[in-house]
């Protein structure tokens, strides 16, 4: 009796463990995360037909799994578009829901220190790219190098082999659990990962996340410090003065913020199809060719290349690109059927995330929709692993708000 027992407590531990290295290898490294990650499904199998856990299935579970059956409803009639890479890569959609929802539940303590790994492995992967781009720079011996986009933006995350954006979009979800738990880490370490995060966030220079990060931090003082204004107001005062000193002076700011929206409003004559402007008519061309049920499952880049030809979008036709909009490439996808699925999931758990007083649920939900507007989010593993593991994970799990 007692040895079985053991063997259970055993079992759990390596779940937890499992789990846990699933979180601090994503940041780090997709290679070893999806090791981790075939260990973790194997674990998660065996206790699935050990403790019968399909009994625990439920309405909400099937919810989360309408994406992914999306997905493979598009391959009846979307197989020549590439389908086979883009399911293998979109199988965490049902992969994470699926066990988390059925498998057994961590107690608070233990998810409160997943989310809190999290926060060290991103903050390692921080340190990892400002170490390799100070040791470039110095070797370099051009220090100035620091603040200039073109030697930073698409070579300081290179050592994770990361997209700038999908790093920032990590490193937001750290500072929110940073903030919204910060009592579980002692004031020191909340001031080195606030320099860490914010330093590699202004480097990176992601607009988008920018963007909604300085929206967080002014929604964050005006309603949960709304009552210490004193502290509120020199804060928001200080983001200000900051932000309009960067855009006078700082090369790097006025290359991403200035130069870089208006070259992606008006166009560049010598890059056609360089800036997402110039490409909007081909999405929305390809979306109306197929209104209800879209084009399939697969990379819509196969659809928008003929279109990126007729309109002579070399640059666009030349690197492959996509919609570079997760709601857009749904829509050429599945057509309307998908796009309303996709948006009413989304909006189905934040209204879950809002009853279950989730504050890092919806701040999770409401960055991944502001990313999803520039980017395909779920088109890369890091980003459909990261989406689909954190969401289930804060939905599946008890998690206290605990705002200081």
């Amino acid at each position: 009796m007692n040895s079985s027992i053991s063997s259970i407590v055993n079992l759990r531990n390596w779940y937890w463990i499992l789990t846990s290295l699933v979180v601090i290898s994503m940041p780090l490294s997709m290679k070893l995360n999806n090791i981790i990650i075939v260990l973790w499904i194997a674990y998660c199998l065996f206790d699935f037909v050990k403790n019968k856990r399909w009994v625990n299935y439920n309405r909400q579970i099937s919810i989360f799994l309408l994406p992914f059956i999306v997905l493979v409803i598009g391959l009846i009639y979307g197989i020549q578009v590439d389908s086979a890479s883009v399911i293998e890569k979109k199988l965490s959609l049902f992969i994470f829901p699926f066990f988390l929802g059925v498998g057994p539940k961590f107690s608070l303590n233990s998810t409160r220190i997943i989310l809190k790994l999290l926060v060290y492995a991103v903050s390692i992967a921080c340190l990892i790219c400002i170490s390799v781009s100070i040791f470039r720079l110095y070797t370099n011996n051009d220090w100035a190098k620091a603040f200039s986009y073109y030697y930073t933006y698409k070579s300081f995350s290179e050592p994770l082999r990361f997209h700038p954006s999908y790093f920032s979009w990590y490193i937001l979800s750290a500072i929110y659990i940073l903030v919204i738990y910060n009592r579980d880490f002692k004031k020191l370490e909340t001031l080195i990962f606030a320099v860490v995060f914010n330093y590699t966030i202004f480097i990176l220079l992601s607009r988008v996340m920018i963007a909604f990060y300085l929206i967080s931090v002014v929604v964050y003082f005006l309603f949960f410090l709304k009552r210490n204004l004193k502290l509120a107001l020199p804060i928001l005062i200080f983001l200000i003065v900051f932000i309009g000193i960067s855009a006078k002076y700082s090369t790097h700011f006025k290359e991403r913020f200035s130069i870089g929206i208006i070259k992606s409003f008006n166009g560049d004559g010598n890059n056609k199809g360089e800036d997402r402007f110039s490409r909007l008519d081909c999405v929305l061309s390809s979306f109306f060719a197929k209104p209800i049920f879209g084009h399939g499952t697969g990379s819509e880049s196969t659809v928008l290349n003929s279109c990126y030809i007729k309109q002579e979008l070399n640059i666009a036709y030349q690197n492959d690109y996509n919609s570079h909009n997760e709601f857009f490439s749904w829509g050429i996808r599945h057509g309307a059927f998908g796009l309303i699925t996709f948006t009413g999931f989304i909006l189905y758990f934040f209204l879950k995330f809002r009853q279950q007083n989730n504050l890092l649920g919806m701040l999770f939900l409401t960055s991944f929709v502001a990313f999803s507007l520039v980017e395909n989010v779920l088109s890369l593993q890091k980003g459909v692993v990261f989406f689909s593991f954190m969401t289930s994970f804060i939905f599946f799990n008890p998690i206290k708000r605990s705002v200081n």
